[in-house]
């Protein structure tokens, strides 16, 4: 009964479409079985652990079901699994996890989170930039395409055997750009200075890599030394959730046409390397990537795939099998693909963007014109809580919003990108925090009293 009634806290979404509300229904109802009180844990029978890498995505997953209050108590990992040299260890030869523990607590904190955590937790998120800072120390006096990265591991295991990932070192310049924010939030603007430093030159050094990279075709392989495979899908993060690349980015869209034409089956991706099959919460990677560069259509494709793959009970395995539509990898209800699915939903209906906040950016047309509208409430963002509704009325389809930022959390615009019966979006900057408006037909908004 408790736990029934706590899936009920959190962000409330109504949308016109049955199964897909259904699905949303259905996950957030059991997300806690993934919460073990003092971390998260990616399955329930063979992955009861905690790695710093799902509950990354799983922390996504709970502040976008409005759940903060469920990460703030993981947030003790960040002294209990530090070492003393600074690394935030999941497994060994895992290089990706002080990136992922400082984004986690920054999200935190941006969502709406105590702005005292800044400088509860501030010496092991300086502790774990210093150990990023000294492996690229090490790394910068080789002359050598990885020169600057982040030394060879297995990082994520679906990539391969030990090289030098980006993922790695978008991760840790996610998680170092966080501290330069965490630092000046807990009053220690020497140290965000010092750090703002230190991104700017590993910001350089990784374009040097990208661009020794991609000099053999466009797209981004998953490190300096491999060509274009399945694990170059792991590059995705950067441009989203973690918004390190922005969409114009040169290898972005090669990348992107390269994984569709060679690694999507049955609307899904499908990992080739060592978790092979169909794997949802590498799909939603893809689908996620494809609402930042504007294609809704593509990623509602690969959302749609997702609901026909879930199990009765809305479950996904780590992957599945293409034939028998059976689970051949890691837990059969996978807590990652669990978070990304609702996630991936959420963010049709609101996105942040480096501006700020853009609305309806993968929603089709036929859902703001439905009788039975669309609504979300208590959404929380960096921007802000928000809430927001959709609906049929006085002759038009009509949005209304509202937007209530803490004092500590960024400041930006709020706009709502509007489909026209032809697929076309206009994006419409939204004049106010709060307001009422219509959505005409040919995509445009008119009157804010309508």
């Amino acid at each position: 009964v408790a736990s029934r009634r706590s899936a009920m806290k959190g962000t409330a979404l109504s949308i016109p479409d049955e199964r897909l509300q259904a699905g949303w229904d259905a996950v957030r109802a059991r997300m806690h079985v993934f919460d073990d009180g003092d971390r998260f844990s990616p399955g329930t029978f063979l992955y009861h652990e905690h790695w710093f890498r799902d509950s990354a995505f799983l922390s996504l997953g709970f502040e976008n079901l409005g759940r903060g209050d469920l990460v703030e108590p993981k947030m003790d990992l960040l002294r209990t699994r530090q070492k003393r040299d600074g690394l935030f260890r999941s497994q060994t030869g895992e290089w990706d996890c002080n990136g992922q523990a400082i984004w986690t607590l920054g999200l935190h904190v941006r969502r709406g989170g105590r702005p005292e955590l800044a400088a509860t937790h501030l010496r092991s998120v300086l502790r774990g930039v210093d150990w990023i800072v000294r492996q690229r120390r090490a790394t910068q006096r080789e002359r050598s395409p990885h020169q600057g990265l982040l030394p060879a591991g297995f990082s994520a295991e679906h990539f391969g055997p030990n090289d030098h990932y980006f993922w790695d070192n978008f991760w840790s310049i996610a998680g170092m750009e966080e501290a330069v924010w965490l630092a000046r939030l807990a009053g220690n603007a020497q140290e965000s200075d010092r750090i703002a430093e230190e991104v700017a030159d590993y910001r350089a050094d990784l374009e040097s890599a990208i661009a020794w990279a991609t000099e053999r075709g466009g797209g981004l392989p998953s490190s300096p030394y491999r060509r274009m495979d399945a694990a170059s899908i792991g590059n995705l993060v950067a441009l989203s959730p973690l918004g390190v690349v922005g969409a114009d980015a040169a290898w972005v869209a090669p990348t992107l046409a390269h994984l569709a034409a060679n690694n999507l089956r049955d609307g899904m991706f499908f990992q080739s390397i060592v978790h092979t099959g169909l794997n949802p919460y590498l799909s939603v990677q893809l689908a996620r990537a494809r609402l930042v560069v504007g294609d809704a259509d593509g990623a509602m494709e690969i959302l749609q795939a997702l609901v026909r793959a879930a199990s009765p009970t809305w479950c996904w395995p780590e992957a599945i099998h293409p034939r028998t539509g059976g689970g051949c990898m890691g837990d059969g209800d996978h807590g990652w693909a669990a978070a990304e699915f609702v996630s991936l939903l959420r963010e049709m209906l609101v996105r942040e963007t480096s501006e700020g906040l853009e609305l309806l950016s993968g929603v089709p047309r036929g859902w703001l014109e439905a009788p039975a509208g669309i609504r979300l409430g208590h959404a929380t963002t960096r921007f802000g809580t928000l809430r927001f509704s959709v609906g049929s009325g006085n002759g038009g389809v009509v949005l209304e919003w509202a937007l209530d930022r803490a004092p500590h959390q960024d400041s930006g615009n709020l706009a709502v990108s509007v489909p026209d019966r032809d697929g076309r979006r206009t994006i419409k900057i939204l004049p106010s925090p709060s307001g009422r408006i219509r959505l005409d037909d040919d995509g445009r908004t008119s009157s804010e009293n309508p």
